[in-house]
């Protein structure tokens, strides 16, 4: 065989092989991978008496024609082993070929004719390191044989391997490898285990010839030789050879007879599944002819669902752990018909132990097979009656008393298993409601002794307690004697048809009682029966809309279109539902949920049809009132923020395509938090509800006005010509919301408002563009001093940006801890000497510029980052006081300011908590400072967090005392120490506004609670000295000293101040304050009287001293 170059043709054909090839004396055909005969050399034309043209090309069987009925045929299956073996493995292979057929050319008559190879053909293999004696020996035997020669033992066996030749002549003493070590290693290749060898030597060793002979050499002649005696001994071991192989022809022939002729299939099969050798039945019985079927694997041929099983029964075997199996598998024959075989498999090993091939014995079963199919087919149709129907069907024996079947359905009525009565068939009688026991066992009885049928019905209880109705019946199957000896019958639940009547009473009854209101109308839509429901929803008393038809029913709103898309879904479907408007018997309409579905008879055809109507009219109120909420405010019924975009979004829209302008305006009152934290959330709200009615007035029909939420509301101008018309509409608000404001309670106040503007599309094309841009301008307005409005201008983004800008700067001042303290001293008034002091936060920049707290406090308050920074001040502040307690200073006690949002963050006890512990500092050297807003926001979680700061020995003080609103209730549970006189109170304290009364009522209401008086804001001597005439404890502010840095902040230096100032007044007796007042002393609550008049309040606080 050759393989073929990249054109697809032979790559053999030079101009030099082709002599070469042409010349060998031996028949040499050239096969391509395709078995086809592509080159014929002139020996085998010559010998075989055939033309070239007339099989080239052809396939090599076509011209060695395989004839399973001859024989004589051996050797042309072993051709076909030995090529399939070469082309399924690439290596040379060699197998003796006794004889063969070739048809006669036509003009001999044509017909087989049977060729023998020719001796030339033999060959011999002569292997000789003596040059003269190799070519002596080839000279002699070259006459009758080819001779293939080799002068070393290395070279001669690989000639031995390569050509396979039929005898081996060889030296003993060799270089290299020895005669006896050649044939030592050719006897272990399987191709030449039973090559003739006749061993050379040039003395006469009788060990060494023991020795050969034990591994297999068949002769043995000593140097030198005649040519007589050396052809006489080639021929006698090549005859010897040919005898052996015609006895083993013979006994071939033999067992071809019996395998052929076998009445089950025989095939030898390789271990990959090929099939080697096959006799006629197996063919029959898979219908593929003798070449065919060894062209395929039996793989190939087995069912799908059978060849994983084959395919691990033979991995078994081949591994040694099985010797053979059987097994009934399915073939596919080549018509791809199923055919039912029977396989034995056992496996035939070398001497070695190495799988040579399996022989497989196949029987077809498929006559046995189709029976067992025909029954197995027969019971399962038994079986599947038997499973389907819901009766049991049952058979007993009378004689005794045995059930001898039971169907399945047995299993779903009683919930019991069949087994049990197969093993007592009082099981069943056991199973019966008790009350029923006795009669039925009763009338069984008296009907299986009478040789009667019977029929009985009873009750069944089942192992959960529920119980069944069956009825069963019986009928006796007589025996060839005419006795009864066997009853056949079925039991079958009847509970459902028994619960029929009772079914259709309820259905009566959910008729006439459901909710829903249930028409029956004719197929022409005449009404045929209504129940309660119908007439209490539609007012029609029964009488009154039998016989008459449903059109009756409807209003005029519905289109009619309407009801031809209802008619044509009832006509497809079957069915229809949706939402219809009917007209009352009063005439108000309603909306209703209707369903509509058609009843077919039994030839498919609508008998009737069912209506069932829900009225849905409070229903549909209740959607559209939870829609209104969700577009609503429900405290100002205004549009809310989602439908204040909506609309903005739609008016942009329309202007764009009429040209006209759009303004936004934002509304946010000035003062409304005062309220808000002073009177409670709900003036709040009522607050809320009177501006907004003040709004309506103000804004035109056309124009939306809306709350956004809070103290926030927006205005929606459409089809805007002037930015006049904007500002008189702005400026008729805030004339609107100055006039005063009148609570039920009879409190009026007063508040502003400030506006914000912007205009499309001056001032942004879309929604959030204006939206954004009159934000900035309403921050603009109360920049620029409240209660006025502003137009956008783009300069205000500047200022978003730098408010940015402050934001990240002050994040940064967070993480770098750019803040410091300064300590502003307190002096005791009977003493004059310094007390204690208060800690005040600055911001130093990178710069080294220092930011007062009034730039950053309140914008830390509003982004959070004020709990932080509190935690900082709080830990710094211990941290400094436990310093100056180290330096000696035991005495001085620090108050520091507690943010709000710190104060309600949830953890203030554990943050002081942890700077106490952390700097060893006693918690009574501390002081909290609060607001009156901060503890009146949610005083019960108020009263939590002080007392958990007082566990701790934590002082704390009431901030700026006065401005608030407080609750004396609540003002006598807080556990404050102390009460600071807000700073706006002692300024006026020398004048005529009442600042002194004041002050002299709030230190009177602390003392009389038990608390100390701090009046913080001291800036003259003259505020000093009426303040102690009035009895307050201590004082702060830049009278006595101005905050200092903690370098600069001594008790020396505190003590030398306070001294001077109390020696330089000490001459003075009359005091500057005159005034003087008397508290009750149980007053429910107080308030800064006159606070809103004067003008001094302050609605927000910074949560640290601004100075």
């Amino acid at each position: 065989m050759t393989k073929e170059g990249a054109s697809g043709k032979p790559a053999v054909r030079t101009p030099e092989y082709e002599r070469l090839f042409d010349a060998a004396p031996g028949l040499y055909l050239v096969l391509d991978p395709q078995l086809r005969i592509v080159a014929v050399n002139q020996a085998y034309a010559r010998a075989t008496k055939t033309r070239r043209e007339d099989i080239l090309g052809k396939g090599i069987f076509e011209v060695f024609p395989d004839n399973p009925d001859d024989p004589e045929a051996e050797g042309v299956r072993n051709l076909r082993v030995s090529l399939m073996r070469v082309l399924q493995t690439g290596q040379v292979d060699a197998m003796p070929v006794q004889k063969y057929d070739i048809r006669k050319p036509p003009e001999e008559g044509g017909g087989f004719e049977v060729r023998y190879w020719s001796p030339i053909n033999t060959l011999v293999l002569v292997i000789e390191d003596n040059p003269d004696m190799n070519a002596f020996i080839t000279s002699a035997l070259s006459e009758r044989y080819r001779v293939a020669n080799a002068f070393d033992g290395h070279a001669g066996l690989r000639q031995a391997l390569d050509l396979l030749p039929a005898l081996i002549i060889s030296d003993v003493m060799m270089p290299g490898m020895s005669g006896d070590r050649l044939v030592e290693v050719i006897r272990q290749h399987p191709d030449l285990d039973d090559t003739p060898i006749v061993m050379l030597t040039a003395k006469a060793d009788d060990a060494l010839r023991a020795k050969l002979l034990r591994h297999g050499v068949q002769g043995y002649i000593q140097k030198p030789c005649t040519v007589d005696d050396l052809l006489a001994r080639i021929a006698g071991l090549l005859n010897e050879r040919r005898r052996v192989g015609r006895r083993l022809l013979n006994l071939e022939e033999r067992f071809r007879a019996t395998f052929e002729q076998a009445a089950v299939g025989i095939a030898h099969v390789a271990p990959d599944g090929r099939w080697l050798r096959v006799n006629r039945k197996l063919c029959e019985i898979v219908g593929y002819r003798y070449n065919e079927l060894l062209k395929l694997t039996f793989q190939e041929i087995t069912h799908p669902d059978d060849l994983d099983l084959d395919v691990g029964l033979v991995g078994r075997v081949l591994s040694g752990e099985l010797n053979s199996y059987e097994l009934e598998k399915r073939y596919i024959t080549k018509g791809g018909e199923v055919v039912w075989i029977k396989l034995t498999v056992a496996l035939v090993r070398n001497e070695l132990g190495a799988a040579e091939y399996f022989i497989s014995v196949i029987e077809d079963v498929g006559p046995r097979k189709a029976a067992e199919q025909a029954l197995q087919e027969s019971e399962e149709r038994f079986r599947l009656i038997a499973a389907t129907i819901p009766e049991a069907i049952w058979l007993i024996e009378t004689l005794p008393l045995r059930y001898a079947y039971v169907s399945p359905a047995y299993e779903a009525i009683w919930q019991r298993p069949c087994d049990a009565l197969y093993e007592s068939p009082a099981a069943k009688l056991l199973a019966l409601d008790e009350a029923d026991r006795e009669r039925v066992w009763q009338t069984e009885q008296q009907a299986m002794q009478a040789g009667q049928a019977f029929d009985v019905e009873y009750r069944v209880v089942r192992p959960d307690g529920s119980r069944r109705w069956v009825r069963e019946r019986g009928h006796p199957v007589t025996s060839p004697h005419g006795l009864a000896g066997r009853y056949v019958g079925i039991t079958y639940d009847i509970t459902e048809s028994r619960q029929a009547d009772e079914h259709l009473r309820q259905a009566a009854t959910v008729f006439e009682s459901a909710r829903e209101a249930v028409v029956i109308t004719g197929p022409e839509g005449e009404i045929l029966a209504v129940n309660q429901a119908f007439t209490e929803i539609t007012g029609y008393a029964e009488a009154e809309v039998l016989g008459q038809d449903t059109h009756a029913l409807r209003s005029d709103q519905h289109e009619p279109e309407f009801y031809s898309a209802l008619q044509a879904s009832l006509q497809r479907t079957g069915q229809w539902q949706g939402e219809v408007r009917n007209r009352r018997r009063s005439g108000e309409l309603y909306l209703c949920w209707m369903t509509i579905s058609s009843v077919l008879d039994e030839h498919h055809q609508v008998s009737r049809y069912v209506v069932l109507m829900t009225d849905i009219s409070q229903q549909r109120r209740s959607e559209e009132q939870l829609a209104h909420l969700a577009h609503y405010d429900p405290l100002t019924d205004l549009p809310n923020r989602l439908l204040l975009h909506s609309r903005l979004e739609h008016s942009l829209e329309q202007c764009t395509r009429s040209h006209r302008r759009v303004a936004v305006l934002f509304v946010n009152l000035d003062r409304f938090q005062t309220v808000n934290d002073s009177l409670g959330h709900k003036a709040g709200d009522q607050l809320l509800v009177e501006v907004a009615t003040r709004l309506r007035r103000c804004v035109r029909g056309e124009d939306t006005l809306g709350r956004l939420g809070g103290d926030e509301f927006m205005l929606i101008l459409e089809s805007i010509d002037h930015h006049e018309t904007v500002a008189g509409m702005a400026h008729a608000i805030l004339v609107a919301l100055s006039r005063p404001f009148s609570l039920p309670d009879g409190a009026e106040f007063y508040i502003g408002a400030s506006i914000g503007i912007s205009i499309h599309p001056d001032d942004g094309d879309d929604a959030n563009d204006l939206l954004r841009n009159a934000d900035a301008a309403l921050h603009q307005a109360k920049a620029q001093g409240r209660n006025r409005f502003c137009f956008y201008a783009a300069e205000m983004n500047a200022d978003a940006l730098q408010r940015l800008e402050l934001d990240a700067a002050l994040r940064r001042a967070v993480e770098r801890q750019e803040f410091v303290l300064y300590y502003q001293a307190k002096a005791d008034l009977r003493s004059g000497r310094a007390c204690g002091a208060e800690a005040l936060i600055r911001w130093r920049q990178g710069d080294g510029r220092l930011v007062p707290p009034a730039q950053f406090i309140p914008f830390a308050e509003a982004t959070g980052l004020i709990v932080p920074i509190g935690a900082w001040v709080i830990d710094e502040s211990c941290r400094q006081l436990r310093a100056w307690h180290d330096a000696g200073m035991t005495e001085c006690r620090l108050a520091l300011n507690v943010s709000a949002r710190q104060f309600h963050a949830g953890d203030l006890p554990a943050v002081v908590q942890g700077a106490l512990a952390r700097h060893g500092l006693d918690a009574g050297s501390l002081e909290l400072e609060l607001t009156e807003s901060m503890l009146m926001d949610d005083p019960q979680h108020t009263l939590e967090i002080l007392q958990a700061l007082k566990q701790l020995g934590v002082r704390l003080s009431l901030d700026d005392f006065g401005t608030g609103y407080s609750s004396f209730g609540y003002l006598q549970r807080f556990p404050i120490d102390a009460l600071k006189i807000d700073q706006s109170f002692v300024r006026d304290i020398t004048g005529d506004g009442g600042g002194a009364v004041i002050a002299a009522a709030i230190i009177d209401l602390a003392h009389r609670l038990g608390l100390k008086v701090v009046g913080e804001g001291v800036e003259t001597v003259e505020q000093r000295d009426c303040l102690r005439s009035q009895g307050c404890d201590e004082i702060q502010g830049y009278y006595f000293a101005r905050p200092l840095p903690a370098v600069g902040f001594s008790a020396p230096l505190v003590n030398c101040v306070a001294t001077r100032s109390w020696r330089s007044t000490r001459r003075r007796v009359k005091s500057p304050c005159t005034s003087r007042i008397s508290v009750p002393c149980q007053p429910r609550e107080i308030s800064s009287a006159g606070i809103w008049n004067n003008g001094s309040s302050r609605s927000s606080f910074c949560p640290l001293s601004i100075e």
